[in-house]
């Protein structure tokens, strides 16, 4: 039988070199303490993006409570025969919005109308308003702030009409809430009537900072 063959090492091999049991255990401490380094890096990099979720979530839920809100009102309220007496009356649902106020370094604007206000005025003489009004829950009445037509004689017309308003509140939450009124002057024909359509309230914060 003939000896096994001996086949060299290649002679670009690196030299070698003889590593202890000390040397290849401190290497393994030494991977190890990386890889607990990396999963504590891992897990403060998740609770940062926990956090960041958290404060996005309420970023959005603020915008949404403080920077618009909308109320529309019946589709079409229809007044029938408004007595002839001078007296204002509310027709139709009240319109209700919740607005929040970050402070007076912001406006909270309010706008409010009707996409179209019918007037029905039947008899020279006759003096008719139709006006969409709103206030804050803090004010006993309506009245103050108006989007309003004002019609006489024998006429009839329909118009779009649209108000608005800038206040610089305190912080706090606002309620604000309008309605639909008409009004027939005393002496006018009582089967004078008015015709809202598509009323609308909108508040909103407004302004920099």
């Amino acid at each position: 039988m003939s000896p096994r063959k001996q086949i060299p090492p290649p002679k670009d091999a690196p030299p070698i070199t003889a590593v202890t049991l000390r040397e290849m255990a401190d290497r393994i401490y030494g991977i190890e303490s990386t890889i607990d380094s990396q999963q504590s890096n891992t897990t403060a990099t998740s609770k940062g993006l926990g956090a960041t979720v958290q404060n996005l979530s309420g970023t959005v839920a603020d915008l949404e409570s403080r920077y618009a809100t909308v109320s529309n009102g019946t589709f079409s309220v229809g007044t029938g025969a408004i007595p002839a007496d001078s007296t204002f009356r509310e027709y139709g649902a009240v319109m209700s919005v919740q607005i929040k106020s970050p402070g007076p370094h912001k406006q909270v604007v309010v706008w409010f109308g009707a996409s179209e206000i019918s007037m029905d005025s039947k008899t020279v003489g006759s003096a008719l308003i139709g006006e969409v009004s709103f206030k804050f829950s803090t004010q006993p009445t309506y009245g103050s702030y108006i989007a309003r037509i004002y019609l006489t004689g024998d006429t009839r017309m329909g118009i779009p009409v649209m108000s608005q308003r800038a206040f610089n509140l305190a912080e706090g939450t606002f309620t604000i809430t309008a309605v639909t009124r008409a009004w027939n002057a005393t002496g006018s024909d009582p089967t004078n009537s008015v015709t809202f359509n598509q009323p609308y309230l909108r508040a909103e914060v407004v302004g920099e900072g």
